[in-house]
C-alpha cells in the first residue's frame, strides 16, 4: 500500500519530539510558526480519536491519498511548509502493517521501503 507524508531532514513529522503540551515538541513549533496557523492544524483529529488507530513508538502516521495530505494540511500551511527543508516522502508498505483512518494513516516504519522523497519547495502537490 502507499503511504505519504511530510518529513523534516530527520525523518519526523510535524507533530513529533515529545509530549504535546510542551512549546517545543515539533519542528513547527521550532520554525516559529504562526500560532494561528498551527492552531488551524488540530482540526482534524488526532491518530487516538480517527478510528482504531494502533499508535506507539514504531508507529508513524501518514495518509493512504495525496487528498488526505491537502485535507489534514490547509493551503496556508503548505505555503508556509514550502519555506522549511521539508519533503514529501512516499512509502511502500505491506497492508498488514497500515492502520486506516477517516483522516489518517498509522504504520510501522520498520515494514516501509521509501519510493521516493521530494522537496516540498519542489512538488506540485504543495502549489
Amino acid at each position: 500500500m502507499r503511504v505519504w507524508r511530510i518529513e523534516g531532514p530527520d525523518g519526523r513529522g510535524p507533530f513529533s519530539g515529545g509530549p504535546a503540551d510542551d512549546p517545543t515538541c515539533s519542528w513547527l513549533r521550532a520554525a516559529k510558526m504562526p500560532s494561528a496557523m498551527y492552531a488551524d492544524l488540530h482540526t482534524p483529529p488526532s491518530p487516538d480519536e480517527d478510528g482504531d488507530l494502533r499508535i506507539g513508538a514504531d508507529r508513524y502516521c501518514g495518509f493512504a491519498t495525496l487528498i488526505q495530505l491537502e485535507q489534514w494540511f490547509p493551503k496556508d500551511v503548505r505555503a508556509y511548509f514550502r519555506s522549511l527543508p521539508l519533503a514529501l516522502a512516499e512509502y511502500d508498505v505491506p497492508e498488514t502493517f497500515v492502520d486506516v483512518g477517516d483522516w489518517q494513516v498509522t504504520f510501522c516504519m520498520a515494514d516501509a521501503q521509501i519510493q521516493h522523497a521530494q522537496s516540498l519547495a519542489d512538488a506540485v502537490i504543495f502549489d
